[in-house]
């Protein structure tokens, strides 16, 4: 199984609201001490186990608009479909610290997610929303996603990523429809 976080690779970008895939994608490394494995410059790769179960952990190093390259490459590499692959990817549709699994779906104007679904062919993988919004109404969606969390967002953030993580972990264990039914409540 592919765990891939969306986020931009320059670090200006650390900590922003585009960045939390590539966050709990830390989160997750921490948790199961993942091993860095040598990468090819498009993405970084980790290996864990988890309850007997090889897992990879990938941050694509291409951009978000670029996420869809090595991500297909890995899973083509790997004879791997897409239904082996969760994509966690930050969400300004959804409040600060709510969670949405879903097994498939529209790239929901997300160009990570829209990368992605061009070069895998299909909608048929799951993916995790992660809540980074809403955007002011006066502000511009590209500065909202690129700005970082206020200090009280911030702290809502790191609880959410703890919760993404035993989301995920979830999912590995008793599957996603699981995951959603205990993930996706409204709070």
């Amino acid at each position: 199984m592919l765990i891939v976080g969306l986020g931009n690779p320059d670090r200006r970008y650390a900590d922003t609201r585009h960045n939390v895939g590539f966050d709990l994608v830390d989160v997750l490394a921490s948790r199961w001490n993942a091993r860095r494995m040598a990468s090819p410059g498009s993405f970084d790769l980790m290996e864990a186990r988890l309850a007997g179960r090889e897992l990879y952990l990938m941050k694509p190093m291409t951009y978000m608009n670029r996420s869809g390259a090595p991500v297909g490459r890995f899973l083509d590499e790997q004879g791997d479909g897409p239904d082996q692959c969760l994509v966690a990817v930050d969400d300004m549709a959804l409040d600060v610290g709510r969670l949405r699994f879903r097994r498939r779906g529209s790239d929901g104007g997300h160009q990570g997610l829209a990368s992605i679904e061009r070069r895998l062919g299909s909608e048929e993988y799951p993916r995790l929303r992660i809540g980074v919004g809403p955007a002011p109404p006066s502000c511009e969606w590209a500065d909202f996603v690129l700005s970082r969390f206020t200090s009280d967002e911030r702290k809502i953030i790191g609880e959410t990523l703890e919760r993404a993580a035993d989301g995920v972990e979830r999912m590995l264990h008793d599957g996603i429809d699981k995951a959603m039914s205990l993930y996706n409540v409204q709070e």
